[in-house]
């Protein structure tokens, strides 16, 4: 004879105790969103997109105060480009010791050709300005401070940041913002 295997009926199981708090968290958080003092779809959308078009640049007081930190390679203040394009650059990662240093631009995605500007500022608080030209995907380079008007004779140690503009004369819409180290 075979084995008879009794289950019990399922009114008799008890509920997953898993489901129990989750339900209590699902409970909070309907109850919590029906607050006044939260903000509406107009707000948050104003919040997370500029209500200007995408040409404009950002606070200027924010990119003329722009400090690259060669600890961390970002620069602060944190600014975005609202230039469309997919920026990429390229400055020295290791230490320069030659008195020139090689930096770059390109929009990877090639839609923009047309005029950029550069301006370096040194350690010491000093800038120097330069323009040149954007090609489809092509690689702009510039060596700082042999391109640059009236650029010094030999570089200072210590953090330089780079600060890429649209237009020719640096008055342009913000694009990009990085650095490099100079070490004798």
């Amino acid at each position: 004879m075979l084995p008879l295997h009794i289950s019990s009926p399922p009114s008799a199981r008890r509920p997953p105790r898993l489901l129990l708090p989750l339900a209590a968290a699902g409970v909070l958080l309907l109850s919590a969103c029906g607050g006044t003092d939260n903000p509406t779809q107009q707000e948050l959308e104003a919040m997370l997109v500029p209500s200007s078009a995408g040409g404009e640049t950002p606070d200027e007081a924010a990119t003329a105060e722009l400090r690259f930190d060669a600890r961390t390679l970002t620069c602060e203040p944190r600014v975005s480009t609202r230039v469309e394009g997919a920026w990429e650059t390229s400055v020295p990662r290791t230490k320069v010791s030659d008195n020139a240093a090689r930096i770059a631009l390109r929009d990877s995605s090639g839609a923009t050709d047309g005029p950029v500007s550069l301006r370096v500022v040194t350690p010491d608080g000093d800038e120097y300005t330069a323009s040149t030209t954007l090609a489809g995907t092509d690689w702009s380079e510039l060596v700082f401070p042999n391109h640059f008007d009236d650029g010094p004779q030999t570089l200072p140690d210590g953090t330089y940041t780079v600060v890429w503009s649209s237009g020719e004369a640096g008055d342009g819409p913000f694009i990009s913002c990085d650095g490099f180290r100079v070490e004798a």
